[in-house]
């Protein structure tokens, strides 16, 4: 079978990696213990070993203190008896701790060498030779990164960024740019879920007509093609950490990418060895580790949004004058597993299981993680997510102090986060309740020709950044599948800081990871079972065909106007539908739709956008089901007309 093969050459490699990677350092070791003692006229090898090791788990517990998210696992101190001393190590040292430690030990070596003339012994000429290579190898670089970067367009994205949580802690950057331009307070993805939200993000279109609903797409449910936005730019490339693994599956039209391979059986294998072995994540994570195995670059306990700042720079100094440069961060969306010294935003006394990351890389995790959590949990998750947002925010801040001032600049998500907010968990996607934050992102403009210092209140949605984004460049907007398109240029807003018009929005929920999202809802089966493997397509995982519209059925919809927010749920038995004024109750605590003297309205506005899906119609439940070979659209007899 052809993932086996894959996976046994796969371990291989890294394991032969490892050995080579601690045999460099053993024999580093040496060199320096044979300097160090120059009287000795054979190497001991036990003192050699040992000293190995001893710099072996040196670099080790650095590699701890940089990511302990990455390496708690592998060193049993996830829920082990080893857990409160890991604990304590990362609370009273740090990554610079240890490079002293690192240093120290090596100066005190190679201090013992003097006893000769030639301590080293090495030759002049040979240490000329030494002094030049290591000037050139840090001359390059030097270099390079005098470089200005340049560029027309630069979208900075992070996952699930939740505006509600910007202050001037965790988001110093991002309040700078926001007061330079155009901040929409109240933009709304279209659907809690990255896929199909980029998706309509670079198409304008909402899911029921571009046909994504959802992360796990098969090859028959994308779209063959879509006048997607980066096909209307010139030199338009995109990098991403883990969360953009979808970026390769669809033909979006970026001229490069710097992205990861999308999730297949084989890649899931290989996160499951990597994370085993923390010599392998402790020796390999650098730049040439992350060249030759792509995995540790795409592990979701190993998004460093700093390491990601200095690739966009990179590409920026080396991209055309035009280029539009799309970023992608992932560490804010769950396991909200921060950096040093981000990481430490929780609690230092924190004595629970979430230390250092929210772990639900595994489907067990991610179906258990419907559970609600003590309130030390939660307490410490929300932190993890500031830390998480606080390293993002830093990231952006080094890239944006380099960019040139007449590069059009814009930040975004494709979604928000629940962060254990009333009757949710971190679930986004699963539900309308709580409020907005599965759904509320930012989106911010700044530079040539945007209004300055002005902030938008009237809703918009992210179908809107595709024709805005063509509308400032003064290029044609991508031609949506619908006679008119869904999203709305927002070019005159943003330039004039004039509110614009009113309209009705509309979003939907995604596929759920664990049972229905309401007790008297459709119920889908828990996220092992709807997926599978696609051996057509490198054993990607995907939702199984015989779910496909079951997982549509299911879903919730949304419509907004201005402050008022109706929520449709279908039941076993029908449709419910709910009713909220935002504006007096922002988390949604009292239903109006039984008194409200509009719901009628906004029920039947709801059913007309429903009725868009050129896939399917409302039977007389009014659920959105498979459209019949009866041609025209059935009115649901039993619905609100």
């Amino acid at each position: 079978m052809r993932v086996s093969h894959e996976t046994l050459r796969f371990s291989t490699a890294l394991a032969i990696a490892v050995v080579l990677a601690a045999g460099l350092v053993g024999a580093a070791v040496a060199l320096v213990y044979r300097f160090a003692q120059p009287q000795a006229r054979r190497w001991r090898a036990l003192r050699v070993l040992l000293l190995t090791a001893g710099v072996l788990g040196l670099w080790t517990a650095r590699a701890f203190l940089q990511q302990p998210a990455l390496l708690e696992p592998s060193l049993g101190g996830a829920h082990g008896a080893l857990a409160p001393a890991l604990a304590r190590f990362a609370t009273h040292a740090t990554p610079r701790l240890l490079d002293g430690m690192l240093v120290a030990s090596l100066l005190t070596a190679l201090a013992l060498g003097y006893r000769r003339r030639r301590p080293l012994g090495v030759s002049r000429g040979q240490a000329i030779a030494i002094v030049t290579v290591l000037l050139i190898a840090t001359g390059i670089p030097l270099l390079r990164s005098l470089r200005r970067p340049h560029a027309k367009l630069l979208v900075l994205a992070a996952d699930s960024l939740r505006p509600d949580r910007f202050s001037p802690r965790t988001t110093p950057n991002l309040l700078a740019l926001a007061a330079r331009g155009v901040s929409f307070d109240a933009a709304l993805s279209p659907i809690a879920s990255t896929t199909p939200a980029w998706i309509s993000i670079l198409s304008g279109e909402y899911p029921h007509l571009h046909g994504v609903r959802h992360m796990f797409p098969r090859r028959e449910a994308r779209p063959a093609y879509l006048d997607y936005l980066p096909r209307r730019l010139a030199h338009a490339s995109v990098i991403s950490d883990y969360a953009g693994d979808f970026f390769p599956i669809f033909e979006l039209g970026f001229e490069s990418a710097c992205v990861p391979p999308p999730l297949t059986l084989t890649l899931v294998f290989e996160r499951e060895v990597v994370t085993r072995s923390p010599l392998a994540l402790a020796l390999l994570n650098d730049r040439l580790g992350r060249a030759l195995f792509p995995v540790f670059r795409f592990l979701m306990t190993n998004a460093d949004p700093d390491r990601l700042a200095g690739e966009i720079l990179e590409q920026l100094r080396s991209g055309e004058r035009d280029q539009a440069l799309f970023a992608f961060f992932s560490t804010t969306h769950v396991p909200f597993a921060a950096p040093a010294p981000y990481y430490r935003f929780g609690a230092p006394d924190y004595g629970g299981t979430h230390r250092y990351d929210y772990d639900v890389q595994r489907l067990a995790d991610v179906t258990a993680s419907d559970a609600p959590l003590p309130p030390a949990d939660v307490a410490q998750i929300r932190a993890l997510y500031d830390g998480s947002l606080a390293a993002v925010d830093a990231a952006i801040g080094r890239v944006l102090e380099r960019v040139p001032d007449d590069t059009l600049v814009i930040v975004l998500s494709d979604h928000g986060e629940n962060l254990f907010e009333p009757g949710t968990t971190t679930h986004h996607g699963k539900w309308f309740r709580g409020g907005d934050e599965a759904n509320r992102v930012p989106l911010v403009f700044a530079g040539p020709g945007v209004a300055r210092g002005v902030r938008i209140a009237e809703p918009v949605s992210l179908v809107d950044f595709a024709p805005t984004v063509a509308g400032l460049l003064g290029i044609d907007a991508p031609v949506g599948l619908s006679a008119d398109g869904d999203g709305q240029s927002l070019a005159d807003t943003v330039r004039s800081g004039k509110p614009p018009a009113r309209r009705d929005l509309f979003a939907e929920t995604a596929v759920w990871l664990n049972g229905a999202a309401t007790d008297d809802g459709v119920r889908t089966p828990p996220l092992p079972e709807l997926l599978e493997p696609d051996a057509r397509d490198n054993f990607q995982l995907v939702l199984k065909a015989r779910y496909e519209d079951l997982v549509v059925e299911a879903k919730h919809r949304m419509l907004r106007r201005g402050s008022q927010k109706l929520i449709y749920l279908p039941t076993r038995d029908g449709v419910r539908y709910e009713l909220y004024d935002l504006a007096s109750d922002p988390a949604q605590t009292h239903d109006r739709f039984a008194e409200a003297p509009d719901a009628p309205q906004l029920a039947r506005a709801m059913r007309k956008w429903l009725s868009r899906d050129p896939e399917r119609e409302l039977d007389v439940r009014d659920h959105l089901v498979r459209r019949t070979e009866a041609g025209p659209q059935r009115e649901a007899q039993g619905g609100l007309q």
